[in-house]
C-alpha cells in the first residue's frame, strides 16, 4: 500500500474523490486526462472510481492489489 497509481481518463479536473474497490484515497489532479493516486491502505482488488460533478466513473476492468 501506499503506492502511486496513475490513473488515465476524461473530465479530472473537478474530480472529488478516487476509490479503490470502495476505499477512498488521497489524490492529486494532475490534468483533465490524468490523476496520481495512492493506494490506501485497507484496499482490495476491483474497479477504480472517480466521481466529478457529471457523477461517478468506474474502470471496466478490476485494478488488482498485490500482496
Amino acid at each position: 500500500m501506499g503506492s502511486v497509481v496513475k490513473i488515465r481518463g476524461d473530465h479530472f479536473l473537478l474530480g472529488s474523490q478516487v476509490t479503490f474497490n470502495g476505499v477512498g484515497a488521497k489524490f492529486t489532479i494532475a490534468s483533465t486526462n490524468f490523476i496520481w493516486a495512492i493506494l490506501p491502505h485497507g484496499a482490495t482488488a476491483g474497479p477504480i472510481a472517480v466521481t466529478n460533478p457529471g457523477g461517478i466513473a468506474a474502470s471496466p476492468v478490476a485494478f488488482n492489489v498485490l500482496p
